[in-house]
């Protein structure tokens, strides 16, 4: 039953419901305020360990270092590969010695990390720790879903994410000594959210929502100008973006957005099914296109289509498209302008040249939207071929 007594339920519905989905039990799904909340607590559980280390890759965002900072470990760095802008595993055996803790290995973009059980067979003390936060849906080449090939995935409802609560995330543990004891630290350690706080995440997502379309997106900025005035908008706060842990963290995810997650999660697949379609889409409209590569195969479930640029290509011309697209009414997103995403943010442990493809990479990536409920039209499509092949041809 969806209303009535059942309305109360959201956490369990939604348990069940992302259970169900990749076939595992519901009590091996915990829901979190944000995703990065669910990592922090992961590693929070076995953190503080004097000189502790965690592997993150060189292209990621600053939570997920933050969350690393937040539990008493240091960050270590491997850099990226071009070919699935996912952590070189040739590196990885230089970068783990008997501090290691865990390694975050990124699904970026959707793009699935094959090499987890490498990684198990060689290292099977570390915990492996499955950044999910772009994909729901994903699989490897043994058709296993992303999210089941580590000890723990966390999986990010943010809202830039096709499913989405505004704010976010749940984890995966797929380990039983690892589940029991976050069992107990939910228990004893989790904040809520107030409800004021939930209302003004409900707010700020309805207006991402109507401000997402073409005709719409003009009027974005002085909207939520006016609703920050009004104190209704929910954001990560800037404090947090410069490494300080905020006042509540982590926290649970509320009944009233779980049941929104519900709601949705419960129209996974055709919502896959539609985002595979309009990257099929990206496929044809890229095709034939110099100075380029893109990722996309029916293996991946993208949150948005990613497409690099050869370093031959000046930073003057990709600032071209840029703004060419923008001025078609398309948003090209900066999905990571720099390692550790935002630019400006605070890079825990990171200092210029640990990473030199992540360091190139961030300059010279677009992606292109995959929004179910506002697909680009074929004319718009013709228009992105035509902005890339004008600077590229």
């Amino acid at each position: 039953m969806l209303f009535g007594r059942g309305v109360w339920n959201g956490r369990k519905k939604f348990q069940d419901e992302i259970a169900a989905f990749f076939n595992i039990s519901g009590n091996s799904v915990f829901l979190f305020g944000a995703a990065r909340m669910g990592l922090f607590s992961i590693l929070d559980i076995h953190g503080h360990r004097k000189n502790g280390e965690v592997i993150v890759a060189g292209f990621t965002c600053v939570v997920v270092t933050n969350a690393v900072k937040y539990a008493g470990l240091k960050a270590v760095y491997a850099d990226i590969d071009p070919q699935n802008l996912n952590i070189r595993t040739q590196q990885l055996d230089s970068l783990i010695n008997e501090n290691t803790v865990a390694i975050v290995v990124t699904h970026n973009f959707g793009i699935t990390y094959e090499d987890i059980q490498w990684i198990h067979d060689k290292y099977p003390q570390l915990i492996i720790i499955e950044d999910a936060a772009h994909t729901i849906g994903s699989i490897d080449q043994n058709g296993i879903k992303a999210g089941l090939l580590g000890d723990v995935s966390f999986f990010s409802l943010e809202y830039s994410k096709p499913i989405t609560t505004g704010m976010g995330g749940f984890i995966i543990v797929n380990n039983d000594k690892i589940r029991e004891r976050l069992q107990e630290y939910v228990r004893s350690k989790m904040d809520r959210y107030s409800n004021a706080d939930v209302f003004r995440i409900f707010t700020t997502l309805k207006l991402h929502y109507i401000t997402s379309y073409k005709w719409t997106m003009a009027i974005k900025w002085p909207v939520f100008r006016i609703f920050k005035c009004l104190n209704l908008i929910f954001k990560t706060p800037e404090a947090e973006l410069q490494g300080a842990r905020p006042e509540k963290y982590p926290v649970s995810l509320a009944n009233s957005l779980a049941l929104m997650g519900y709601i949705q999660f419960n129209d996974i697949l055709n919502v896959n099914k539609t985002k595979a379609a309009i990257c099929d889409e990206y496929e044809q409209t890229f095709q034939n296109i110099p100075g380029i590569k893109t990722y996309y195969t029916s293996s991946y479930n993208f949150v948005r289509y990613p497409v690099l640029l050869n370093e031959n290509i000046s930073i003057e011309k990709i600032k071209s498209i840029r703004e060419q697209l923008r001025k078609a009414g398309i948003t090209s997103g900066e999905w990571f302008n720099d390692v550790v995403h935002p630019a400006g943010s605070y890079r825990y442990c990171y200092e210029d040249g640990f990473c030199p493809a992540g360091e190139s990479i961030s300059k010279r990536i677009l992606n292109l939207p995959v929004n179910i409920h506002a697909r680009l039209s074929k004319a718009d499509l013709r228009k992105v071929r035509q902005i890339f092949m004008q600077n590229l041809d």
